[in-house]
């Protein structure tokens, strides 16, 4: 039955949205009746999956499907402000340098063993994603007085010329 099915659903989408809670500590008893209405009405399960489908990385959509519900208006409005600086940037940039970024984090801790060695693709991965992030940093330092808050960004990406040289 079709309306079974919606129901299910629902119950499912809500689900997800409490273990998303649950990983921000975030207990569903002390949001307000407003902010549990809101949660179910925006379907934010559903926002997460979208959003999970727009990133360029294997890393990225992971860390994506861990988003869940900011807890306060002083948090939401900075996100809010991010995002609204990454959308002009992206609109007047057309594109931000990505090109290259891997998933280098089973090398990265392969590499963290000792006696272990990384394979020349592993290695071609890692220098690929030093180049994408350094290429990122200085993408987005170029533009730090137009978009203070989302070029924070920048100051965690590595920029290491010397690592990434010694690779190739």
């Amino acid at each position: 039955n079709k309306q079974d099915k919606v129901k299910n659903e629902a119950q499912a989408n809500l689900n997800t949205v409490y273990n998303l809670m649950d990983k921000q500590n975030i207990k569903w008893d002390s949001l307000t009746s407003s902010q549990k209405a809101s949660i179910s009405k925006l379907e934010f399960d559903k926002i997460i999956s979208r959003i999970s489908r727009l990133t360029v990385s294997e890393v990225g959509k992971s860390l994506s499907q861990k988003i869940a519900p900011l807890g306060s208006i002083q948090e939401i409005s900075g996100e809010l402000q991010k995002v609204n600086e990454a959308k002009a940037l992206l609109i007047t940039e057309g594109s931000v340098p990505l090109d290259g970024v891997k998933n280098i984090v089973a090398s990265l801790k392969k590499a963290s063993v000792a006696n272990q060695s990384l394979s020349i693709q592993e290695l071609i991965n890692i220098a690929s994603t030093l180049r994408a992030s350094r290429a990122m940093h200085g993408f987005l330092t170029k533009r730090r007085t137009l978009y203070p808050s989302f070029v924070s960004f920048a100051d965690h990406l590595l920029s290491e010329k010397i690592v990434e040289f010694n690779i190739t």
